[in-house]
């Protein structure tokens, strides 16, 4: 399941949404409205004109896996490498090079 737990509308219409870490993907979503008609206790009717269906996207986390090395020489170039899982996915919106590079 993408969502632990499933999504749930609150009492004040709060709609609330848990992505299950490392998950991603996209869900379709159908939400609508019912009422008792002011008897209390039902009859409950459903409002179809009411329902609106929408998609939810979820990207997954990155997440570093490793770093080389820990600790870079001071005042000289160093070379690190970053490894991990979920970077330049769809999720980094089509940022990517070959190289960065970072000064300090």
């Amino acid at each position: 399941a993408l969502f632990l737990p499933p999504p749930a509308v609150s009492a004040d219409g709060t709609l609330r949404l848990h992505a299950r870490y490392g998950y991603g993907g996209v869900a379709l979503c159908s939400l609508g409205g019912a009422h008792d008609e002011g008897r209390g206790n039902g009859p409950v009717r459903t409002l179809q004109k009411d329902r609106r269906v929408f998609e939810v996207r979820v990207w997954p986390q990155p997440a570093l896996t490793s770093v080389r090395p820990f600790f870079g020489g001071l005042g000289e170039a160093t070379t690190v490498t970053v490894l991990g899982r979920n970077f330049g996915s769809e999720a980094s919106r089509g940022f990517s090079a070959e190289r960065y590079e970072v000064r300090g």
